[in-house]
């Protein structure tokens, strides 16, 4: 998720997000999606905290990088409310 990016520059909802493995952008992937009946995205909910907790463990020093951590797992968030307001509208 966004290793290539700066933290200035991550958006969730951006259609030109570079995605794989199935789609060179995010938007034209999840587009392939026809039917969300099996997802439940509640089952989400809280995962961002459990993704912070990876990310620290991750790195020898988590403080050093907590402003990306945040906003890694802010992203995380975003695409989660964009694939709940996608499976709604299907």
């Amino acid at each position: 998720m966004w290793c290539r990016g700066l933290r200035g520059a991550m958006d969730a909802r951006d259609p030109w997000l570079e995605s794989k493995p199935f789609r060179s952008r995010h938007a034209r992937q999840i587009g392939l999606v026809r039917d969300f009946s099996w997802l439940d995205i509640d089952a989400l909910d809280g995962i961002e905290d459990e993704y912070a907790v990876i990310l620290d463990c991750s790195v020898p020093d988590p403080s050093a990088l907590e402003h990306r951590k945040r906003a890694l797992c802010a992203q995380l968030r975003r695409r989660i409310e964009f694939l709940r307001e996608l499976a709604e509208d299907a």
